[in-house]
């Protein structure tokens, strides 16, 4: 994985500028994700810069869980 902390561990590992906080009860295989309410306005949060070279390909994936 090229992300230096793909799976949310710790609340350190993200600033979400009070648009996104960490939630440390849910995630997919250990606890920690990255929470945010959605109410029409946009809402994006970024890596850590990724290295790649000219013509290489990335697959990104995320996850992604909606309650009601």
């Amino acid at each position: 994985n090229l992300l230096s902390n793909p799976g949310f561990t710790g609340s350190t590992s993200m600033s979400g500028a009070g648009i996104w906080t960490w939630d440390d009860e849910t995630g997919k295989g250990a606890d920690g994700s990255a929470k945010t309410t959605a109410n029409g306005t946009m809402r994006a949060l970024l890596s850590n810069a990724v290295d790649v070279e000219p013509g290489q390909k990335v697959n990104p994936s995320a996850w992604v869980m909606s309650k009601p």
